[in-house]
């Protein structure tokens, strides 16, 4: 099948893969960040090949990149394989430079997340004829609001830019310093769980990253809503240790579970093995007996674990209208107006 000339250059690949049944891409080593455009960076289109592939088939080995000379796991431990702390190692690593990037991103993902409801503020300011930063009350021009709205955009389209780069990148770190780990633990100069350093190389960032959230978010409610915005701050404060406390309730449920379902199984087993003597002496009933109340018991943990671990989640999903509810109530019992803009 002859491809025209403005056939995307994605397409060939899957004429190639339909008319010689499945071949395999075999694109080579993975394209380093110089060997990218900009674009293409920017918004993961140098990935669109072995997406367009992995939509016709799953992917084998044969479809994906090569590691580029340097991006092996040996490459990235050599450097670091004679020290035997591990904030030594990091200090000698690359990796440490890469996941500052990481946060830059992240912070600046938490700065387009700011920056969206304070121009949502201003739109709504205009709208109603107040004073915003760009004029005074009643001079307001159809630009501005044009201004406001393409910012508005900038900022959705920034933070969502930065936070898919964020995640990208953390996992690109994760899965470095992972094998970078299992490659100095078989070489018998560290002990860690590698899974342990890949999630805390996902989520480290949400250590610095929430208490900023939360400072900028109550910083804005308290200069909008005044003391009002107290009273859902309040109940955060009491929502928090509250879900944390019924978290802790459907662990230890969960624990209970896992109790009772190893005796279970220990009681089957040794029935198994000493079946002959249970049927000599008609001991089936009390073992069906004995078992069924461990699995009642079993189950009864279950279900308060379950029901724990909704009520949680009913909590988590209904906080934010409960502390809108307890903030809006607060303001409007102090003589204030309700308006758009708050």
């Amino acid at each position: 099948m002859k491809l025209p000339n403005w056939a995307p250059s994605w397409f060939k690949p899957l004429v190639d893969d339909e008319e010689q049944g499945g071949k395999h891409l075999h694109p080579g080593p993975l394209p380093r960040s110089g060997d990218r455009s900009f674009l293409s960076l920017l918004f993961f289109s140098w990935y669109n090949e072995l997406l367009q592939t992995s939509r016709r088939r799953d992917l084998d080995q044969e479809d994906l990149w090569t590691l580029p000379a340097g991006y092996s796991s040996e490459d990235w431990a050599r450097p670091i394989a004679h020290h035997s702390r591990l904030w030594e190692m990091m200090k000698g690593s690359k990796l440490l430079a890469l996941y500052a990037w990481c946060g830059f991103l992240r912070l600046c993902s938490e700065l387009g997340s700011m920056a969206s409801p304070l121009l949502m503020n201003q739109m709504l300011k205009y709208l109603s004829d107040q004073s915003t930063v760009f004029a005074a009350a009643h001079h307001h021009s159809y630009t501005e609001g044009y201004i406001i709205a393409f910012l508005m955009l900038v900022a959705a389209v920034f933070q969502s830019l930065c936070l898919q780069h964020y995640i990208g990148l953390c996992f690109e770190c994760g899965a470095f310093a992972r094998s970078t780990v299992m490659n100095l633990v078989f070489g018998k100069v560290l002990r860690l769980q590698s899974s342990s350093i890949q999630e805390f190389i996902l989520f480290g960032h949400n250590i610095w990253s929430a208490p900023f959230t939360a400072s900028w978010v109550i910083g804005m409610l308290l200069s909008i809503l005044g003391f009002s915005a107290t009273a859902g701050i309040i109940l955060t404060i009491v929502l928090i240790p509250l879900q944390s406390y019924i978290a802790r309730c459907s662990e230890k449920f969960r624990s209970e579970t896992l109790k009772y379902s190893d005796l279970r199984l220990k009681i089957v087993g040794t029935t198994l093995e000493g079946i002959r003597t249970v049927k000599l002496s008609a001991w089936e009933k009390e073992v069906e007996k004995k078992l069924h109340v461990i699995r009642q018991s079993e189950a009864k943990a279950i279900r308060n674990s379950a029901v724990l671990l909704s009520l949680n989640r009913a909590l988590m999903d209904a906080s934010p209208i409960l502390v809108a509810l307890a903030t809006f109530t607060i303001y409007t019992l102090l003589g204030n107006e309700l308006t758009a803009d708050k």
